[in-house]
């Protein structure tokens, strides 16, 4: 997986628009953990800052130009268009889909460790991103990419989204950059994914049939359940009821001729259980420990997410090689609430 960290402008470039396609296919690659998504707090702040300074522009402009916006008025689909409270409104709707885009596909880059001599050597000798007109104003740059470096580890893979100069001549000055690659825009990015992307279409067309849930019944029998409880419980016998639903459909890599993923299989299933019997337990007060003298055998369903490994031939009919379960399932067995009333 590799980590992408995002500049402010890479935003702005999009318009703060959170459903566009292109963020679509972001938010996709991430979801199958191809790529983890990254930006700096300053990068945060900053977003924040320019959502509602792009507001009160608009409202100023608004307010300046209000005669020509009249004619709005006049047809029932514009009228109050460009009222303050639909503004108000369009800035509360940003905001929220900025939130949700953050706490669902962003991690924010916080530092309190930055090395103040290293930031101080840059802009005292006018390294980029500082220079002689406007070295105040690329502290935020400075802070935001420093972040950056401390956060990235030895064995991650890098990618940085921006468009600014500085900001790729400073990484440029730092030995991250053998390990960092650089895209100037959002296009530029999803073409080096396409081939995930495209990938991960094709897969999803093919495990949205209703044939593919087979795959999962055919693995049933080779799924290991570990039984968990107080009342040590053994598994007697499993059967399966029914497949209720796949998610969380990951790409784990892709060679020349394989494509490795996993998926979560929701299983229904019916289990014989048999265990100590909780009401036939007897205290010794001297040992302090109570001892169960009689065994049960009872059936429970259970619904259980189970993950489930694949290796596929990257050809027109997505031939499956092998197909493999997590090693073990642990499920958890109570009698008394399994048993439900008795």
């Amino acid at each position: 997986m590799k980590k992408i960290y995002f500049d402010t402008e890479f935003f702005q470039s999009l318009s703060y628009n959170f459903a566009s396609k292109k963020i679509d296919i972001l938010k996709q690659l991430s979801t199958i953990d191809v790529i983890d998504m990254r930006i700096s707090s300053v990068v945060d702040e900053e977003n924040n800052i320019r959502i509602k300074k792009k507001i009160k522009s608009l409202k100023s402009i608004v307010r300046k130009n209000k005669s020509d916006f009249y004619i709005l008025n006049s047809c029932e689909k514009t009228k109050n268009l460009l009222s303050e409270e639909k503004i108000e409104e369009l800035e509360k709707d940003i905001i929220e889909s900025y939130d949700i885009f953050k706490k669902d596909f962003l991690t924010i880059v916080t530092n309190n460790t930055i090395e103040i001599d290293t930031l101080l050597n840059l802009y005292f000798k006018e390294s980029p991103p500082f220079n002689k007109e406007l070295k105040k104003h690329e502290f935020p740059d400075a802070f935001s990419v420093l972040m950056i470096k401390e956060d990235i580890q030895d064995d991650d893979e890098v990618i940085i989204v921006s468009n600014d100069k500085d900001i790729s001549d400073l990484i440029k000055g730092f030995d991250i950059i053998d390990k960092v690659t650089i895209f100037c825009n959002i296009s530029d990015l999803l073409d080096h994914f396409s081939k995930e992307s495209d990938f991960y279409e094709d897969l999803l067309q093919m495990i949205n049939k209703e044939e593919f849930t087979s795959e999962l019944e055919k693995i049933f029998d080779d799924i290991s359940f570990q039984a968990n409880g107080f009342h040590d419980p053994e598994i007697e016998e499993r059967s399966l009821i029914s497949i209720d639903g796949i998610k969380n459909i990951k790409i784990l890599d892709i060679e020349d001729e394989y494509v490795y993923f996993s998926l979560v299989g929701k299983y229904k299933i019916n289990f014989n259980v048999e265990s100590t019997d909780p009401d036939s337990w007897h205290y010794d007060s001297e040992d302090k420990v109570a001892y169960y003298f009689e065994k049960i055998n009872y059936e429970t369903v259970k619904e259980i997410d189970i993950t489930i490994y694949f290796e596929m031939l990257k050809n027109e009919e997505w031939e499956i090689e092998t197909v493999s379960p997590e090693d073990y399932v642990d499920v958890d067995f109570e009698p008394n609430e399994d048993r439900g009333d008795y």
